[in-house]
């Protein structure tokens, strides 16, 4: 079975947290998924800035954003979880996403990624 590759994306997990991560799915011996791996999650704290608080259009609110480690009391850069801990998966935000390379790229080293353009999605 050819490895499967890993792809950046935005996690809003069950317990409210949203994570940018590596993710793929993990499969059994019969080739059936059994649960999503994640590499190096990092849990976005997003603080709004001050001046957005008076506004009353929200879709422009412009935020401040913390990187903290998913799972800090752990050395591990992998971890496996339940299909059912995760409510969404969306594609990052480019900029988030430029971030989080520019901060914890080098985490990645000689992993493989899925091919895909900057919005995250798949190239054919």
């Amino acid at each position: 079975m050819e490895e499967q590759k890993i792809l950046f994306k935005s996690l809003k997990m069950r317990t409210g947290e949203i994570v940018l991560t590596g993710i793929r799915q993990v499969f059994d011996d019969n080739n059936q998924p059994v649960c999503y791996e994640l590499f190096h999650p990092y849990t976005l704290e997003l603080i709004p800035q001050k001046e957005d608080y008076l506004s009353e259009d929200l879709t422009q609110t412009n935020f401040t954003v913390n990187y903290i480690r998913w799972f800090p009391t752990t050395k591990d850069p992998s971890f496996k979880i339940p299909f059912d801990a995760i409510v969404a998966i969306g594609n990052p935000d480019d900029e988030l996403l430029k971030t989080y390379i520019d901060k914890f790229g080098t985490l990645f080293e000689g992993v493989t990624f899925e091919n895909q353009n900057n919005t995250g999605e798949k190239n054919d």
